[in-house]
């Protein structure tokens, strides 16, 4: 089974959802330190890198979501971030 969108396809990959508009989609990288360090035969590794998402709508509704952040977290942040730029606002 797909994912659930509350709204509807409109055109180009945008979803209509009513009125309300996303107004601003934020990237935060994290790295979350694992309690121990994990040790593998390359290199040792301290923590998890992710990438916070924040989105926001002109309704004042803010959504949250990560991803991962490996092997680079800068890349993928910027592919975000271009992501947003081209979403239907």
């Amino acid at each position: 089974m797909g994912p659930i969108f509350w709204g509807k396809l409109v055109q180009h990959g945008c979803f209509e959802m009513g009125s309300m508009k996303i107004t601003e989609v934020r990237t935060t990288p994290l790295i979350i330190p694992y309690k121990t360090p994990f040790h593998w035969a390359q290199r040792t590794v301290d923590g998890a890198v992710v990438i916070l998402v924040e989105v926001h709508t002109d309704e004042g509704i803010v959504g949250y979501g990560e991803c991962i952040g490996t092997p680079s977290a800068s890349a993928i942040q910027a592919h975000l971030n271009l992501a947003a730029k081209n979403m239907c606002w």
